[in-house]
């Protein structure tokens, strides 16, 4: 499989510079997102795709938490930042441990629509459960560097359909960074036997 090459690259080399909040703390959603994850995954196991310097790592059972990044930079930093959890760089191409769960969040509206498919189908061929938080809507779609790519829920419930997983949940809570009205949503799959 083939991916952007420059938005691989520039998450690769620049990670650190563009995944630490500069604005509202460890938490610039307002408040701690991890309690929700927790919540949501329970306690089983839980592969983070774009897991950066493990913010979200620390409510986590450590042996049952693997992070997962292509940044070597942010790997490093996670490991500093909670030494008790595993963190692994992730190499393109290559599928992940088998887990119950993979979560991303707010990773997937890094990668590029034409990569979403694939990938997708790579990192959760062994799994049984998805869970994607983001902020959804087309509208908040940004040239740049980094570029962000931000999609709608029916996106997601297509491409994951495509991946064998079905839709089952979806939660929205206010992301205070962004003002009223905005919602990070987080989004349920589970595979299809």
């Amino acid at each position: 499989m083939t991916y952007n090459k420059d938005i691989y690259e520039f998450w690769r080399d620049h990670a650190l510079e563009h995944i630490k909040p500069r604005v509202g703390g460890e938490f610039p959603e307002g408040w701690d997102v991890r309690d929700l994850l927790v919540e949501l995954i329970g306690d089983e196991t839980v592969n983070e795709v774009g897991c950066g310097f493990g913010r979200l790592a620390g409510k986590f059972n450590p042996g049952l938490y693997h992070g997962w990044d292509i940044s070597p930079s942010a790997i490093e930093e996670a490991h500093i930042h909670e030494p008790l959890h595993t963190f692994r760089l992730y190499e393109l191409g290559h599928g992940l441990i088998p887990s119950t769960w993979v979560l991303f969040y707010t990773t997937l509206l890094h990668v590029h629509d034409d990569d979403v498919p694939g990938f997708l189908k790579e990192t959760t061929s062994k799994c049984r459960k998805v869970l994607i938080g983001e902020i959804l809507g087309r509208n908040w779609r940004r040239k740049g560097n980094p570029p962000v790519f931000n999609r709608e829920e029916s996106e997601y419930i297509d491409v994951m359909k495509d991946a064998g997983f079905a839709f089952t949940s979806s939660r929205d809570i206010p992301y205070k960074r962004y003002g009223k009205g905005v919602n990070v949503s987080f989004m349920v799959f589970e595979r299809c036997y």
